[in-house]
């Protein structure tokens, strides 16, 4: 055979097998895609893609299954890619807020303020990867109802500033009552 006539025979075979390796990809997306539309998703375990993963953690809350959803909903966190991990911040931290809501009516104050704190955070996250997502904005708001927080926020505690005045004493026209 001469040189050109195995290149020509490379060069196929090379084809041939990049698009059996494709093939197979796409074939196994499609059952992956299958599984996940049809509610077996939670049955697929080994190595799954975070897509994957994620549908699993929804499939787990929706089922009541709190602990397993938000172990599946860090790990996407974790490593998955940016938009589906704050995608999952947001649902852990809606699972986190309906479980306060759930124990807060039971004379559960104190295990639902650590859920509700959690909530806020990864609301709060959310909102600095995408301060635009409204519905994150929305729940952080209502967290806050829930469980609201000092005005002085990170600041609470220390000590005021030597000067430092308070905003009623220096408004102009105003009186505190005084004759």
């Amino acid at each position: 055979m001469n040189r050109k006539m195995r290149l020509a025979l490379f060069v196929a075979l090379a084809s041939i097998i990049a698009a059996a390796v494709e093939g197979y990809q796409l074939e196994r997306i499609h059952v992956l895609n299958r599984a996940i539309g049809g509610g077996s998703a939670i049955t697929l375990s080994g190595d799954l893609p975070y897509e994957v993963l994620f549908a699993k953690a929804y499939y787990l809350d929706s089922a009541g299954k709190r602990q397993e959803a938000l172990s599946l909903y860090q790990q996407v966190i974790n490593e998955g890619d940016a938009r589906l991990s704050t995608a999952a911040k947001y649902n852990s931290a809606n699972l986190n807020l309906r479980e306060a809501l759930a124990k807060s009516g039971a004379n559960a104050e104190g295990e639902a303020l650590p859920l509700i704190e959690l909530a806020k955070q990864s609301y709060r996250e959310v909102l600095r990867s995408d301060s635009g997502d409204w519905n994150a904005r929305y729940n952080l708001e209502r967290a806050l109802r829930l469980a609201p927080e000092n005005e002085e926020g990170e600041a609470a505690g220390l000590p005021q500033p030597l000067g430092a005045e308070r905003a009623i004493t220096t408004m102009k026209a105003f009186t505190l009552g005084l004759p």
